[in-house]
């Protein structure tokens, strides 16, 4: 896991976003310019209120969000309610879903689809209570999520996924918006 209050390590790529100004957040890395629309703040936080258009989308230096550097990627979430199936962060190429989703679904339960493998958990996400998810890449085939450091699933799968925009909260153009905070979101690759 990325350490905290240390934001720029030489030769560290990813992205690390701790939502402490207002939109446009910034990458303490310095190496992306997020996008944001209809996503506000509130106590250090990004909201995400479900409606259209509510996502933070990084599509520049897209070589860092390529599994082939086995990245650990991070997130503090509180979830307002469950209603649909929701996306935490995912990556994906030219087309909307077309690469790995990491989302929960309307119980509240997690799901890694990395296209060739998933991960379903029981573990279900808390209503109003902040959770530190974490999807770590440990090997070239292995895959665990964890929640409060805590291993809640894990898979073998072997995903060629080029150079990907990365879509926190939600896909800008096809929905399944997440609803409530997010805070401290970490890809780093390892």
């Amino acid at each position: 896991m990325f350490p905290l209050g240390i934001t720029n390590v030489k030769g560290t790529t990813g992205c690390v976003l701790n939502f402490n100004t207002s939109p446009p957040f910034t990458d303490s890395l310095g190496r992306h310019s997020p996008s944001t629309s209809v996503v506000t703040m509130s106590s250090g936080r990004a909201v995400f209120t479900g409606a259209s258009g509510a996502q933070i989308v990084v599509n520049d230096n897209r070589s860092d969000f390529s599994y082939a550097k086995r990245p650990d990627i991070s997130v503090t979430v509180n979830l307002s309610n469950y209603g649909s199936d929701r996306i935490i962060w995912t990556t994906y190429l030219g087309a909307e879903q077309s690469g790995v989703e990491f989302y929960h679904k309307s119980d509240g339960k997690m799901v890694l689809n990395l296209g060739t493998g998933v991960i379903l958990t029981t573990y279900a996400l808390p209503l109003g209570i902040d959770v530190v998810l974490r999807v770590l890449q440990s090997s070239a085939t292995t895959w665990t999520i964890y929640a409060d450091g805590v291993s809640v699933g894990t898979t073998d799968a072997s995903i060629i996924v080029a150079d990907s925009t990365l879509a926190i909260g939600g896909y800008p153009n096809l929905g399944f918006r997440f609803v409530g905070q997010m805070d401290n979101f970490s890809w780093i690759n390892t």
